[in-house]
């Protein structure tokens, strides 16, 4: 509650100044959209599965071996590959750069380092720190070399730009409406009385009342839930200011609306799915997989052959290739249609199986491939006919 003296409007610039001053620092709304963001994208990419094709006998054989394992399943002895994959593009996405590193022969996640570049030769990472799940710090003494790790670098330029415009435009305009908001709720009143005479005395005491004493009396009985009535004297006035205006919280609405909507759009996350509201007949999953997700694989995958694969092996068909498959979620029933056309198409039983998340059957049959549709020209290059042997 606040009071003006009627005679001294210089006394109306104070209300400015009782205005919470650290509600803005409670509503970042850009860091939580922010953050949602992040950890939409990244919880989608840790769901990805990398496999590995070799090259064995002069022919492209794919393979679950160590390197496989340590991608998908167990990268170190604290880590499963879901949390290690997931800190990864967490880190990339929040600081703008990731570094994977490996120490006999298990996979971690730096979380600081310091990069001694040079144009001709290769980059060095230096003074490199690790965290570990239980928040215990560690430094590694060793010196890696560009050839030695996974390090990639968001060049995303809007989402960079976006980070920088936000909080030196939106954080000024955040704290306007957060004060806004709040003078709206605030009670106000206009207090009039002749300043030439004190107020009166006390009841209880009989000792003269000055005014702040009296105000305060007076904000007592206000804000008191007993009393209905409150006692003015003569010499006093007092009117409420503003009784009728009253503000929603349309101005949040509508900036957190704004915000969720730009931060979406920087990532290339479709509103539906992002605001949370999509429906079953929209596309927006295959657009989010598409724009939001598969240039990140790509990154990634380019980077793991670049690493783990020689170039003389990749150059006859080796490969690691991150399945795009395993962030979809596919119901088997509605896809019946579609899945005996791949049957039909040439797809093994195992190929399809794959492409559902299922684990392979070790048949010799399900890894067959059959054409059961004739696409050629020549329909009858046999020569044979229907009925004929």
């Amino acid at each position: 509650m606040i009071f003006f003296k009627k005679k001294e409007d210089s006394k109306k610039k104070e209300l400015i100044e009782v205005l919470i001053q650290n509600l803005a620092v409670n509503m970042k709304l850009f860091s939580k959209e922010y953050e949602k963001a992040n950890d939409l994208l990244s919880k989608s990419l840790a769901l990805v599965t990398f496999k590995r094709w070799i090259i064995k006998n002069g022919k492209k054989q794919k393979v679950v071996d160590e390197e496989y394992y340590k991608l998908n399943i167990e990268p170190n002895d604290n880590e499963s590959a879901y949390m290690l994959w997931y800190k990864f593009w967490h880190n990339f996405f929040d600081k703008g750069e990731s570094l994977l590193i490996e120490i006999n022969k298990k996979l971690y996640v730096a979380d600081s380092w310091l990069i001694d570049d040079t144009v001709l030769y290769s980059t060095i990472f230096k003074e490199v720190r690790i965290i570990a799940p239980n928040g215990t710090s560690f430094k590694v003494d060793k010196t890696f070399d560009a050839r030695e790790v996974i390090y990639i670098k968001l060049n995303n330029k809007k989402v960079k730009q976006l980070l920088e415009d936000y909080y030196s435009s939106f954080g000024e305009l955040l704290d306007v409406t957060s004060k806004h908001y709040v003078h709206s709720k605030l009670i106000k009143y206009l207090l009039g009385y002749d300043g030439s005479q004190l107020p009166g005395k006390d009841p209880t005491t009989g000792e003269d009342i000055s005014y702040e004493d009296y105000k305060n009396k007076l904000v007592g009985s206000l804000l008191s839930n007993n009393n209905n009535i409150t006692m003015l004297a003569k010499k006093f006035s007092l009117n409420r200011i503003g009784e009728n205006l009253t503000i929603s919280s349309k101005d949040y609405l509508e900036l957190e609306t704004h915000w969720k909507e730009t931060i979406s759009d920087a990532f290339l996350i479709p509103r539906d799915i992002y605001f949370g509201n999509k429906t079953d007949k929209s596309s927006s999953e295959e657009d989010y997989l598409t724009y939001a997700i598969k240039p990140y694989l790509k990154l990634m995958e380019q980077s793991l052959n670049s690493r783990i694969v020689k170039m003389n092996d990749y150059l006859k068909g080796a490969r690691i290739r991150a399945d795009f498959n395993t962030i979809k979620t596919h119901d088997i029933i509605s896809s019946a249609s579609n899945i005996d056309k791949l049957y039909a198409d040439g797809f093994s039983h195992n190929d399809i199986r794959e492409f559902l998340d299922l684990e392979n059957l070790d048949e010799k049959w399900a890894d067959e491939h059959r054409i059961t549709k004739n696409y050629s020209d020549d329909v009858s290059s046999s020569n044979n006919k229907g009925g004929d042997e």
